[in-house]
Protein backbone atom coordinates (compact mmCIF):
# COMPACT_ATOMS: atom_id res chain seq x y z
CA UNK A 1 0.00 0.00 0.00
CA UNK A 2 1.28 3.27 -0.93
CA UNK A 3 0.69 6.08 1.10
CA UNK A 4 -0.39 9.83 0.63
CA UNK A 5 3.01 11.79 1.28
CA UNK A 6 5.36 8.57 1.25
CA UNK A 7 8.06 8.14 -0.22
CA UNK A 8 8.65 5.17 -2.62
CA UNK A 9 11.52 3.05 -2.05
CA UNK A 10 10.82 -0.37 -1.89
CA UNK A 11 12.39 -3.82 -4.25
CA UNK A 12 8.24 -4.23 -5.75
CA UNK A 13 8.24 -7.98 -7.05
CA UNK A 14 6.05 -8.38 -9.46
CA UNK A 15 6.52 -12.93 -8.97
CA UNK A 16 4.60 -13.55 -11.93
CA UNK A 17 5.32 -11.28 -14.79
CA UNK A 18 8.09 -9.01 -14.02
CA UNK A 19 11.22 -9.22 -12.38
CA UNK A 20 12.56 -7.17 -9.33
CA UNK A 21 12.31 -3.46 -10.09
CA UNK A 22 13.27 -0.86 -7.19
CA UNK A 23 11.04 2.41 -7.42
CA UNK A 24 11.70 5.59 -5.96
CA UNK A 25 10.22 9.01 -5.40
CA UNK A 26 7.78 10.94 -3.46
CA UNK A 27 3.99 10.55 -4.24
CA UNK A 28 1.48 13.32 -3.13
CA UNK A 29 -2.27 12.86 -3.52
CA UNK A 30 -4.83 15.58 -3.32
CA UNK A 31 -8.80 16.08 -3.41
CA UNK A 32 -12.06 14.12 -3.13
CA UNK A 33 -11.32 10.21 -2.59
CA UNK A 34 -12.21 7.19 -1.47
CA UNK A 35 -10.12 3.70 -0.92
CA UNK A 36 -11.23 0.89 0.32
CA UNK A 37 -10.66 -2.95 -0.18
CA UNK A 38 -13.16 -5.45 -0.02
CA UNK A 39 -12.47 -8.88 1.14
CA UNK A 40 -14.97 -10.80 -0.75
CA UNK A 41 -14.98 -10.30 -3.90
CA UNK A 42 -12.36 -8.03 -5.20
CA UNK A 43 -10.98 -4.69 -4.26
CA UNK A 44 -12.18 -1.21 -5.13
CA UNK A 45 -9.83 1.69 -5.38
CA UNK A 46 -11.34 5.19 -6.90
CA UNK A 47 -10.06 8.61 -7.54
CA UNK A 48 -12.73 11.65 -8.14
CA UNK A 49 -11.44 14.84 -9.44
CA UNK A 50 -8.00 14.38 -7.56
CA UNK A 51 -4.45 15.54 -8.35
CA UNK A 52 -1.73 13.10 -8.29
CA UNK A 53 2.16 14.71 -8.23
CA UNK A 54 5.11 12.40 -8.84
CA UNK A 55 8.70 13.78 -7.76
CA UNK A 56 12.04 12.72 -8.45
CA UNK A 57 10.88 9.18 -10.24
CA UNK A 58 13.13 6.54 -10.67
CA UNK A 59 12.40 3.23 -11.94
CA UNK A 60 15.48 0.62 -11.88
CA UNK A 61 15.80 -3.27 -12.68
CA UNK A 62 16.89 -4.76 -10.06
CA UNK A 63 20.78 -5.41 -10.29
CA UNK A 64 21.00 -2.50 -13.02
CA UNK A 65 22.79 0.06 -11.37
CA UNK A 66 21.47 2.67 -13.61
CA UNK A 67 17.53 3.89 -13.55
CA UNK A 68 15.98 2.62 -16.87
CA UNK A 69 13.76 5.81 -16.00
CA UNK A 70 14.26 9.16 -14.18
CA UNK A 71 11.63 11.79 -14.27
CA UNK A 72 11.82 15.32 -12.11
CA UNK A 73 8.54 15.47 -11.67
CA UNK A 74 5.12 14.25 -13.02
CA UNK A 75 1.37 15.73 -12.37
CA UNK A 76 -1.73 14.34 -13.17
CA UNK A 77 -4.22 17.09 -12.99
CA UNK A 78 -8.10 16.30 -12.50
CA UNK A 79 -8.18 12.85 -12.38
CA UNK A 80 -11.24 10.14 -12.08
CA UNK A 81 -9.50 6.38 -11.95
CA UNK A 82 -12.15 3.60 -10.65
CA UNK A 83 -10.64 0.46 -10.40
CA UNK A 84 -13.77 -1.42 -10.67
CA UNK A 85 -15.21 0.14 -13.46
CA UNK A 86 -11.78 -0.04 -14.87
CA UNK A 87 -12.08 3.49 -16.30
CA UNK A 88 -9.05 6.19 -16.06
CA UNK A 89 -9.58 10.04 -17.35
CA UNK A 90 -6.89 12.32 -16.80
CA UNK A 91 -7.45 16.10 -17.99
CA UNK A 92 -3.96 16.96 -18.18
CA UNK A 93 -0.31 15.09 -17.29
CA UNK A 94 2.49 17.31 -16.98
CA UNK A 95 6.16 15.65 -17.21
CA UNK A 96 9.33 17.66 -16.32
CA UNK A 97 12.85 16.33 -17.62
CA UNK A 98 11.89 12.46 -18.49
CA UNK A 99 15.25 11.25 -18.73
CA UNK A 100 14.36 7.35 -19.97
CA UNK A 101 16.74 4.54 -21.66
CA UNK A 102 15.77 2.60 -24.51
CA UNK A 103 17.26 0.48 -27.54
CA UNK A 104 18.22 -2.94 -28.80
CA UNK A 105 19.73 -6.03 -26.96
CA UNK A 106 22.25 -8.00 -29.29
CA UNK A 107 19.22 -10.39 -30.35
CA UNK A 108 17.19 -7.53 -31.63
CA UNK A 109 14.71 -7.46 -28.53
CA UNK A 110 13.98 -4.36 -26.87
CA UNK A 111 15.87 -3.76 -23.78
CA UNK A 112 12.47 -2.66 -21.79
CA UNK A 113 11.86 -6.53 -22.22
CA UNK A 114 14.57 -6.80 -19.48
CA UNK A 115 11.84 -5.31 -16.99
CA UNK A 116 9.93 -9.05 -17.44
CA UNK A 117 10.31 -12.03 -16.64
CA UNK A 118 12.75 -14.52 -18.65
CA UNK A 119 9.57 -17.06 -19.47
CA UNK A 120 7.59 -13.91 -20.24
CA UNK A 121 9.85 -12.00 -22.15
CA UNK A 122 10.01 -14.70 -24.26
CA UNK A 123 6.56 -15.19 -24.83
CA UNK A 124 6.02 -11.23 -25.79
CA UNK A 125 8.22 -11.28 -27.95
CA UNK A 126 7.75 -14.55 -29.72
CA UNK A 127 4.01 -13.64 -30.16
CA UNK A 128 4.90 -9.49 -31.34
CA UNK A 129 7.31 -11.60 -34.13
CA UNK A 130 4.78 -13.49 -35.10
CA UNK A 131 1.77 -11.08 -34.90
CA UNK A 132 -0.12 -12.97 -32.59
CA UNK A 133 0.55 -10.46 -29.25
CA UNK A 134 -2.26 -10.61 -26.64
CA UNK A 135 -2.73 -7.57 -24.22
CA UNK A 136 -2.54 -8.56 -20.50
CA UNK A 137 -6.31 -8.19 -19.96
CA UNK A 138 -7.22 -9.85 -23.08
CA UNK A 139 -5.08 -13.08 -21.15
CA UNK A 140 -6.71 -12.80 -17.75
CA UNK A 141 -10.01 -12.71 -19.32
CA UNK A 142 -10.42 -9.24 -17.79
CA UNK A 143 -12.08 -6.12 -20.10
CA UNK A 144 -9.65 -3.71 -21.12
CA UNK A 145 -9.14 -0.35 -19.34
CA UNK A 146 -11.05 2.69 -20.93
CA UNK A 147 -8.84 5.42 -20.73
CA UNK A 148 -8.48 8.81 -21.70
CA UNK A 149 -6.00 11.48 -21.55
CA UNK A 150 -7.13 15.60 -22.80
CA UNK A 151 -3.66 16.12 -23.07
CA UNK A 152 0.27 15.41 -22.37
CA UNK A 153 2.94 17.67 -21.99
CA UNK A 154 6.64 16.61 -22.02
CA UNK A 155 9.34 19.42 -21.19
CA UNK A 156 13.10 19.30 -21.27
CA UNK A 157 13.30 15.65 -21.68
CA UNK A 158 16.25 12.95 -22.63
CA UNK A 159 16.22 9.72 -24.55
CA UNK A 160 19.44 7.74 -24.53
CA UNK A 161 19.20 5.21 -27.48
CA UNK A 162 21.21 1.87 -28.08
CA UNK A 163 21.48 -0.51 -30.60
CA UNK A 164 23.81 -3.41 -29.16
CA UNK A 165 23.31 -5.63 -32.52
CA UNK A 166 26.24 -3.84 -33.66
CA UNK A 167 29.90 -4.18 -32.92
CA UNK A 168 30.68 -1.30 -30.84
CA UNK A 169 26.99 -0.80 -30.19
CA UNK A 170 25.56 2.16 -31.96
CA UNK A 171 24.74 5.25 -29.55
CA UNK A 172 22.64 8.67 -29.28
CA UNK A 173 20.62 10.82 -27.00
CA UNK A 174 17.55 12.80 -28.41
CA UNK A 175 17.65 16.23 -26.43
CA UNK A 176 15.93 19.35 -25.33
CA UNK A 177 12.97 16.96 -26.01
CA UNK A 178 9.48 18.66 -26.06
CA UNK A 179 6.27 16.83 -26.82
CA UNK A 180 2.76 17.64 -26.76
CA UNK A 181 0.05 14.99 -27.13
CA UNK A 182 -3.64 15.69 -27.40
CA UNK A 183 -6.58 13.50 -26.73
CA UNK A 184 -4.90 10.27 -26.45
CA UNK A 185 -6.73 7.40 -25.65
CA UNK A 186 -7.34 3.98 -25.23
CA UNK A 187 -10.61 3.77 -27.90
CA UNK A 188 -9.47 2.72 -31.23
CA UNK A 189 -11.04 5.46 -33.25
CA UNK A 190 -9.91 8.19 -31.04
CA UNK A 191 -7.15 10.41 -33.17
CA UNK A 192 -4.32 11.84 -31.28
CA UNK A 193 -2.56 15.29 -32.49
CA UNK A 194 1.33 14.60 -32.01
CA UNK A 195 3.49 18.06 -31.80
CA UNK A 196 7.34 17.37 -31.04
CA UNK A 197 11.24 18.95 -31.18
CA UNK A 198 14.00 18.61 -29.95
CA UNK A 199 18.40 17.34 -30.84
CA UNK A 200 19.52 14.60 -32.07
CA UNK A 201 23.47 14.01 -31.09
CA UNK A 202 22.76 17.51 -29.50
CA UNK A 203 23.49 18.90 -33.08
CA UNK A 204 20.04 18.51 -35.80
CA UNK A 205 16.90 19.53 -34.41
CA UNK A 206 14.09 18.16 -35.32
CA UNK A 207 10.30 19.16 -35.63
CA UNK A 208 7.61 16.40 -36.01
CA UNK A 209 4.12 17.28 -36.07
CA UNK A 210 0.83 14.72 -37.17
CA UNK A 211 -1.79 12.67 -35.80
Amino acid sequence: LIENGDDLASGNRYHRRYRTAQVAGKLHASGPSDAAVIPVGGAQLTLTQGDIDLTDLTVRPGGDPQPRLAVQQLDLDNVDFNLQQRTANVAVVNITKPDPTAGLNADGQPDLFDLLSDAASKTEHEASASGNATSPASASGSPPFNAHIGEVALRSGTVRVTDRRYEPAFATNITELNAQLRDVSTEPSQVTQVKLDGRIAAAAPFTLEGS
